[in-house]
């Protein structure tokens, strides 16, 4: 319609021009995130040194501003520790957990993140006191492209490939992974990673 001029008028091309702009947004998201996953499942990534602790300060600066924008505190406990990993996963890990508990969560909420030396393990938990999730919902969770709320992804930009590449993430490094959450009371998930 803006190619053939069906659409003139100043606001019309500034709101249809707006909706291009934030779809082909969201189509770009989406393809990076297919991209990401393909490379974990072709393990096509090389791995590093990686602190943890290091990481973990790093997400909570990149995510501070959402936070405050949220009204939800983020609180750290963290110990040193080391583990053979990617880096930009490390931190695509911890960043995805983190920002779905402050996207989920009421205003006053906390998240908090962490990571402690378990000996022959790295532990890692993000924890919240946010809106939970449902029973029938939770072995669901880490699926390609599963959301538990449709309309509110949408709204937040959501490709619903976030958990699923995190757990592709934490498979690939022989990690495990689990979730528990209810529904008003918050979400707590526990990563393990081999040390070094």
């Amino acid at each position: 319609m803006l190619e053939n001029g069906i659409i003139t008028g100043a606001d019309d091309v500034k709101k249809y021009g707006g909706t291009i702009f934030r779809e082909s947004e969201r189509l770009l998201l989406l393809i990076n995130d297919i991209i990401r996953l393909s490379e974990i499942e072709e393990q096509t990534i090389e791995l590093e040194s990686v602190r943890l602790d290091e990481v973990a300060y790093e997400v909570s600066d990149i995510l501070s501003h959402k936070a405050q924008q949220h009204g939800v505190e983020i609180i750290l406990d963290v110990q040193r520790v080391t583990v053979m990993e990617n880096r930009s996963y490390a931190n695509e890990l911890l960043i995805n957990f983190a920002d779905n508990s402050i996207k989920y969560n009421t205003r006053g909420g906390y998240v908090k993140i962490i990571v402690k030396d378990t000996g022959a393990r790295a532990l890692i938990v993000v924890e919240d006191n946010g809106i939970g999730i449902p029973k029938e919902s939770q072995e669901r969770i880490f699926e390609r492209f599963y959301r538990v709320d449709k309309s509110r992804s949408k709204q937040t930009g959501g490709t619903g490939l976030g958990l699923s590449i995190v757990k592709h993430i934490v498979t690939y490094h022989s990690g495990t992974i689990s979730l528990k959450s209810s529904v008003g009371k918050g979400t707590k998930i526990v990563i393990t990673l081999p040390k070094i």
